[in-house]
């Protein structure tokens, strides 16, 4: 493993705290949630003694609390996570960043509404390197924002040991400020993770001469995974985009022109998801043939290329067509209805055989917490899909072949519809 400098350490870490987003999309307009009666729940005041630190849990009984967002990343040797548990008006953000032996920290922030009142803290960094041990250096401190008070105790031991301070806390100087420095590089994840701009995310392309090689998406709250676009000889900027037949707002527009022909492709922003068109134009061509979806990248969801696609039409009851993106393995990546921008991630709870039907059920998972299920069902050329809510309500769908094959039932589709 790699040795890290300390700075290197923090700058990862922040990075990835920031991979940390809040609307949900269901099957159908009946089985979503904003229908279903609002129950209030009342949580009594808060009470602590001022002069003493304000510690987690924060006087909630955690048990009590639901989670409504959650959110994981990881990159090198680091890996972060936020969740947020609420309750009434509270919320609490369990923030943390583990980079193994190189430094960790929690990061626990209350809120009442949309106002921080409390946080509390526990970290350790690597400190001095000996020929046989290592040591570190450990913080944990509280802030009660309301009542302006700051508590801190520190210490510095051997990496082996593993119990924690157990020293007195001391008072520290309040300021103003700390509210900033807390939150910073927290993001909320009941709310979803938007492309807005180029700025967003990076397309890098390592051109080798003479060889076609991966141009990919580089998504930065999740740097282990690079999402394959297509493969090029070379890659270069489209400077007219109108003659072209790119929209004037596409956020990149790249050529792979190569000894007399080539693909085009360009990203639109929908919604907060990135769509990347495709076409291919030939100097023995007088018009650039229409452009096609080839992928849809969502960064709350997509961390890997889907292989191919099923499209579903509604059984009674349903008003959306179903798309069901799929690896090589036949394992479902994520849902998608027509109409919609947002994909909904999908995890496998299970498979089993039933004669010669193969079913395999799915977990959805709406920003970060598990909802409803979907059921695969995939029995010789038919394909079906159940999907049923937390309230028990059933939408039923059957695959659409003309839509899943449209090369003559030459396979499933290779590019998403929606």
């Amino acid at each position: 493993m790699k040795l890290f400098t300390h700075s290197t350490i923090l700058l990862i870490s922040m990075l990835l705290v920031a991979s940390c987003s809040g609307e949900k999309e269901q099957a159908s307009e009946q089985d979503d949630p904003k229908n279903d009666p609002v129950e209030t729940v009342e949580v009594d005041e808060l009470e602590h003694e001022i002069n003493e630190p304000f510690l987690f849990p924060f006087g909630l009984e955690i048990k009590g609390l639901d989670p409504t967002g959650y959110r994981t990343a990881c990159g090198g040797d680091c890996c972060s996570g936020v969740k947020v548990l609420e309750k009434g008006e509270y919320a609490i953000f369990l923030d943390t960043s583990d980079c193994w032996e190189y430094g960790y920290h929690e990061k626990y922030l209350l809120y009442r509404g949309d106002e921080l009142i409390a946080c509390h803290e526990k970290s350790f960094s690597m400190g001095k390197l000996h020929s046989s041990f290592n040591m570190r250096n450990r913080i944990e401190r509280t802030i009660d924002f309301e009542n302006e008070r700051y508590f801190i105790r520190t210490d510095t031991l051997k990496n082996s040991q593993e119990k924690w301070i157990n020293k007195p806390f001391e008072t520290a100087i309040y300021s103003s400020g700390l509210k900033g420095e807390v939150q910073k590089f927290v993001d909320d994840p009941r709310e979803h993770r938007n492309i807005e701009s180029d700025k967003d995310f990076t397309i890098h392309h390592n051109q080798i001469e003479g060889k076609a090689t991966p141009v990919v998406f580089f998504n930065p709250f999740q740097p282990d995974y690079d999402i394959e676009i297509i493969n090029a000889y070379a890659l270069q900027e489209v400077s007219d985009n109108e003659a072209r037949g790119i929209p004037k707002d596409a956020v990149f527009a790249y050529s792979t022109w190569y000894a007399g022909g080539g693909d085009l492709i360009y990203g639109a922003v929908n919604d907060g998801v990135l769509q990347v068109w495709y076409s291919y134009e030939d100097e023995m061509l007088e018009e650039i043939p229409p452009y096609e979806l080839l992928l849809d990248i969502d960064l709350d969801v997509t961390l890997f290329r889907p292989d191919h696609y099923i499209l579903f039409n509604p059984a009674k009851g349903g008003k959306n067509k179903l798309m069901i993106a799929l690896d090589k393995e036949e394992k479902a990546l994520y849902a998608k209805y027509e109409g919609q921008s947002r994909q909904i991630e999908l995890r496998k709870k299970s498979d089993r055989m039933e004669g010669k039907k193969i079913i395999s059920e799915y977990e959805e998972i709406i920003l970060g917490i598990p909802n409803g299920t979907y059921t695969h069902t995939h029995d010789g050329n038919w394909d079906y899909v159940t999907y049923k809510g937390k309230n028990g309500k059933k939408v039923k769908f059957t695959i659409n072949h003309e839509l899943s094959a449209p090369n003559n039932g030459d396979g499933y589709r290779d590019k998403p519809l929606f």
